[in-house]
């Protein structure tokens, strides 16, 4: 009966989101943990549903000496039960300097999407879950985040991410590997309170949970709402800019309509020491051709070249920039 009721609520979540469309590779990422290992055996049970087919990703960061390499051997071990491919990799050293968490991250996702290209596979299934997602909303929320991150961890990302636990909470997964029999390795860092993630889930949870019992439901649906009203802006944003804004001969978008926040001069003028801010403060959400840079231009230059952005907020890989300067939005191809 667990197994039935995880199984079909996961199936839903897939359809709701078409995450998996027919005849698709997906590779699945698989840490060993109790998530990916739900993940993994889900996927399986419903590649005839979705008629798809699977492979299995695993990635060391490295981060601890003989554990990493225990969980490598275990996930191997566990592609090969399923009859699955599988394809591990291993981060690079660490820094010195900046988080260690978000150099593994990206290093991670680095190495899935390499491997999902060599593969040709259609998609990358995580095993982010409900209990993440509430985790995420209240991270963003202590630091301060607009609408946009309040709306937490994307279902479906750029068609190729997806998460099909991201509506079953943690306890779903533990007593569906319970029913299951299935075995999972656990993470030691994950019960260290060093990391905002940990203490947030170790200790302001529960606390939650004392006020709303169902705290991780709650914020699961209002990061759903979230999401929904921020597709929203952006969609009226893209059309107010379609309608009027004027495409000047050297890239640079003007608008002389009487709420233009692209006609009224910038809140502090020129740009200072060569750098401009982010326009996403300016208009809100970019049209697809829009994205962030936080690089800083040197004297005598009014744009950045191409590759010189931050790609964290990066729509079509070749789109310009758009930097904002003295109350004008300028788009450089």
């Amino acid at each position: 009966m667990v197994q039935e009721k995880l199984i079909r609520k996961v199936k839903q979540t897939i359809k709701k989101y078409d995450m998996i469309r027919p005849h698709e590779k997906i590779m699945v990422a698989v840490s060993g943990g109790p998530d990916s290992i739900c993940l993994l055996d889900v996927l399986y049970r419903l590649t005839e549903t979705f008629q798809a087919q699977l492979m299995v990703a695993h990635f060391d960061h490295g981060l601890r000496p003989g554990e990493d390499q225990e969980e490598t051997r275990f996930v191997e071990r566990i592609a090969q039960g399923y009859g699955l491919p599988i394809h591990t990799g291993k981060a690079e050293p660490m820094p010195s300097k900046g988080s260690v968490e978000e150099h593994a991250r990206k290093q991670r996702y680095r190495f899935l999407e390499e491997v999902r290209r060599q593969h040709q596979a259609h998609k990358i299934a995580m095993g982010h879950q409900l209990n993440d997602q509430a985790e995420t909303v209240l991270m963003r929320l202590l630091r301060g985040s607009g609408l946009s991150g309040l709306g937490g961890i994307p279902p479906k990302r750029d068609h190729i991410i997806i998460r099909p636990l991201i509506e079953t909470t943690r306890e779903e997964i533990m007593a569906y590997l319970g029913a299951k029999g299935l075995t999972w390795v656990q993470d030691s860092s994950n019960l260290s309170t060093a990391y905002l993630r940990n203490k947030i889930r170790l200790e302001l949870i529960p606390l939650l949970k004392s006020y709303q019992p169902n705290i991780i439901e709650t914020l699961g649906r209002s990061a759903e709402i979230y999401r929904q009203e921020d597709a929203w802006f952006q969609a009226e944003a893209r059309d107010w800019l379609m309608e009027h804004a004027r495409f000047g001969p050297n890239g640079q978008i003007t608008s002389e309509h009487p709420s233009s926040p692209l006609s009224k001069e910038g809140p502090t003028g020129d740009d200072q020491n060569g750098r401009w801010r982010p326009s996403k403060s300016l208009i809100g959400p970019h049209p697809p051709c829009l994205r962030t840079c936080q690089e800083p231009l040197s004297p005598g230059r009014d744009h950045a070249p191409a590759g010189s952005c931050d790609q964290k907020e990066v729509r079509p890989p070749d789109c310009g920039t758009a930097p904002y300067s003295s109350g004008r939005l300028r788009l450089y191809t």
